[in-house]
Formats: C-alpha cells, structure tokens, sequence
C-alpha cells in the first residue's frame, strides 16, 4: 500500500487530477456543456467510484487501510 508522494494528500489524486482538468478546461473555455459533464463526471467519481475502490482497498488491506482513510482525506485535500 502506497502512502507517500500525492497519495499522502488525497486516497485518490488520479480521480483528483481527472477532475480538475476538467474543471480547468470548463473555466478556460466557458462551455457550459464542458461544466455540466464535469459535474456529473465529479459526482459519479466521488460518490461510486471511490467509494467501490476504497471498499475494496479495506478488504484487501483490512486495519491498515482504515487507519489510512482517517489520516488521508478522500478527494479534497484539507489546508494544514
């Protein structure tokens, strides 16, 4: 299990930087098609996807991977 590099500032930042190019791609052109998609694509990573990747991660990596979820915010890194 990898907690180091990006993964020790969001579980999921492969998710994190698929949004956010397009977010950037919806705030660079102004398509507001662009801003729908990302919003439909945000919710259904967010609320599915990583939550059937971290389900599995806890049965694959048990005590460890909890321990993990509680220090490491999901998708959106805190401000320390």
């Amino acid at each position: 299990m990898i907690t180091s590099g990006p993964f020790s500032v969001v579980r999921h930042p492969s998710y994190w930087t698929h949004i956010s190019i397009l977010t950037g791609t919806f705030l660079i052109t102004g398509i507001i098609t662009v801003g729908i998609i990302t919003l439909i694509d945000l919710s259904i990573t967010y609320f599915v996807t990583t939550e059937l990747e971290d389900h599995e991660l806890t049965e694959r990596f048990g005590s460890q991977y909890r321990g993990y979820t509680e220090k490491v915010p999901k998708f959106f890194s805190k401000l320390r």
